[in-house]
């Protein structure tokens, strides 16, 4: 009897991706200051293959966006994603380029937190 050494079921697991709704604000410079924006929910995409730091992608307008816990990048426990999660999008012109990044946050109070320290 010969075991095999990839089995194909373990192989698809690692490839497969999930989704997850989360709220999304959306954080864009403006000349005099910025403006901010709530969707209700959006797909956040998960997969196994990316590293712990990256919760997953979400996808607007076409473009991925890498949506990072800060947390587990700084060598802590990643953060879990629960009803109270959401995902910080912030979007700044540097150089007549457009760059937009993403933070997960597993409370949405700590993004308001962030939200009134900017007034």
């Amino acid at each position: 009897m010969t075991e095999e050494l990839f089995p194909s079921e373990k192989i698809e697991k690692k490839a497969k991706t999930s989704k997850i709704q989360v709220k999304v604000i959306k954080i864009i410079d403006e000349e005099n200051g910025f403006k901010i924006t709530v969707d209700s929910k959006a797909d956040l995409h998960i997969s196994q293959t990316l590293p712990t730091s990256v919760k997953g992608t979400l996808i607007i307008d076409d473009i991925h966006i890498p949506i990072i816990d800060f947390q587990a990048k700084n060598g802590h426990l990643p953060q879990e994603i629960t009803d109270k999660s959401c995902v910080l999008i912030k979007q700044s012109e540097i150089e007549n380029h457009t760059i937009t990044r993403g933070a997960f946050h597993q409370d949405i109070s700590s993004v308001l937190d962030i939200i009134k320290e900017k007034f």
